[in-house]
């Protein structure tokens, strides 16, 4: 988790929505609907609040959420069989809106293609990829041939500058290959 935060500004490579969940099957008769989550920022699902639907990013408004069962009610939708036509379809949100919920997180795509420094301005390449483990993030650095997998933890990370589009890292002993 990086250590602070820029405000979670937008840039032109950010993408006007972001997949927040998929529609797994219908739930009960009333039109609800299962999801598999894609995101832990659960204000997205906020009742009244708008999100999108499918590939064509059709407009939806949230009637009720539970967390719990990751159940989603959109209004409108009021039975199992109009519930049945969203299996398999991803649930979208508008980047601006999400980027407001961070609180000192990033999405992937704000952080691949980032330049990575040390505190001593060597540049180490660039992001670009970025693997899930289960306790943190790990960016892949690569620059020409070389490649450094930095562990995406405080102690790591000291800064991410989303307007210089740079991140600033304490390159610790190990890291770079060497002993």
């Amino acid at each position: 988790m990086p250590a602070r935060d820029r405000g979670g500004q937008l840039t032109d490579r950010s993408p006007q929505f972001i997949p927040v969940a998929e529609v797994t099957r219908p739930a009960g008769i009333k039109g609800e609907v299962k999801l598999e989550l894609l995101t832990d920022l659960y204000g997205i699902f906020e009742p009244a609040c708008e999100v999108f639907v499918g590939s064509e990013r059709a407009p939806a408004t949230i009637e009720r959420f539970n967390r719990t069962g990751e159940r989603l009610k959109l209004k409108g939708l009021d039975s199992r069989e109009r519930a049945e036509r969203l299996r398999g379809e991803t649930i979208y949100c508008e980047t601006e809106r999400a980027v407001g919920l961070l609180d000192g997180r990033y999405f992937h795509f704000q952080i691949i293609g980032m330049e990575v420094v040390t505190t001593e301005n060597e540049v180490l390449g660039k992001v670009v990829e970025i693997f899930e483990t289960g306790s943190n993030d790990v960016y892949v650095v690569r620059r020409q041939s070389s490649e450094i997998l930095l562990p995406a933890t405080k102690e790591i990370i000291l800064d991410i500058d989303l307007d210089g589009n740079t991140m600033t890292v304490n390159l610790i002993p190990g890291l770079r290959g060497d002993s």
